[in-house]
């Protein structure tokens, strides 16, 4: 149980529900005697989301902080957890007007939530993140890295090099590379596997590849993994980072995708299960079941 005495709201400037949101919940922990810390990133956001400098500004409050709160969905938390996690913080992501399938609260119950983190009735979910380098230039991952061809009408050649070892070489749309939290979001879309996030892995997708016998793969988190890319006529191929951050990669450059040294910590409660979600969310579940029971309650 961690001692509380300043928290740092992050709100998602994008939506008015959640700047109120943290407005309202900054009175309920100022009544507690709690330091509320609630940057404001209003002029920080651009097209794609939160600038670096916005990042910084994030980083710098939550390592004054003893714990984080965010206010938003599943994006505002992918787009914290780079700024947080070198700090190893704990963060309580708390749903606003989102799908929010990583968050578990929601801001309907926000008095219960309170009370539950002050009175320790919770426990940290640790999350592996991975960090891609390019030349001098690094983020942390929750999600996953996309390569992709872009808007050239050519196919994407992609290298994967490993020390040692043969390297993996395709063509085709482009690669995911996710964590086991990001197997369930472009990764699955592309027939790659469901991993339980309590592994340690590092799961590689091809999109569209040539020859379709390229399937998804798993390595381990032990191997430091170069990747170059190019298409035939063109400079560059194009990387997005948990679908935020955009950069473009030539093939005189590599990229090197590592594990990083970082977790991310979530605050949970009811304890927060995968498969549950699965059921509850997108109803992954024997349609059988039902039609058993529909045949009991006709008898």
């Amino acid at each position: 149980m961690v001692e509380i005495e300043k928290i740092a709201i992050i709100a998602n400037f994008r939506k008015k529900e959640a700047i109120e949101a943290g407005k309202n919940l900054s009175k309920i922990l100022k009544k507690r005697k709690i330091e509320v810390l609630m940057p404001d990133l209003s002029n920080f956001i651009n097209t794609y989301g939160l600038k670096e400098s916005g990042l910084k500004l994030i980083s710098g409050v939550a390592r004054k902080a003893d714990i984080i709160i965010l206010l938003g969905g599943d994006g505002t938390l992918l787009t914290a957890a780079r700024a947080i996690a070198p700090t190893e913080k704990p963060i309580l992501p708390i749903n606003v007007g989102g799908i929010g399938f990583l968050i578990e609260t929601d801001i309907s119950n926000i008095d219960e939530v309170v009370d539950a983190v002050f009175d320790g009735r919770y426990h940290l979910d640790k999350r592996m993140l991975l960090r891609v380098e390019i030349g001098n230039w690094h983020s942390e991952v929750l999600n996953d890295i996309e390569i992709h061809r872009g808007l050239a009408p050519q196919v994407a050649h992609i290298e994967i090099l490993r020390k040692d070892k043969v390297p993996i070489t395709f063509s085709g749309d482009g690669l995911i590379i996710s964590t086991p939290t990001g197997s369930t979001a472009y990764s699955l879309s592309a027939g790659g596997p469901i991993i339980d996030p309590s592994l340690e892995v590092v799961l590689y997708t091809p999109i569209c590849s040539h020859p379709h016998i390229i399937a998804p793969f798993i390595l381990p988190t032990t191997e430091s993994v170069r990747i170059k890319g190019r298409i035939a006529i063109g400079t560059h191929i194009c990387l997005t980072i948990d679908g935020q951050v955009r950069k473009k990669l030539t093939w005189d450059e590599e990229m090197i995708v590592t594990k990083s040294e970082h977790n991310i910590h979530i605050i949970r409660f009811k304890g927060w299960e995968l498969f549950k979600v699965l059921r509850d969310r997108w109803g992954w579940h024997d349609l059988r079941e039902d039609k058993a029971l529909d045949r009991e309650i006709d008898k």
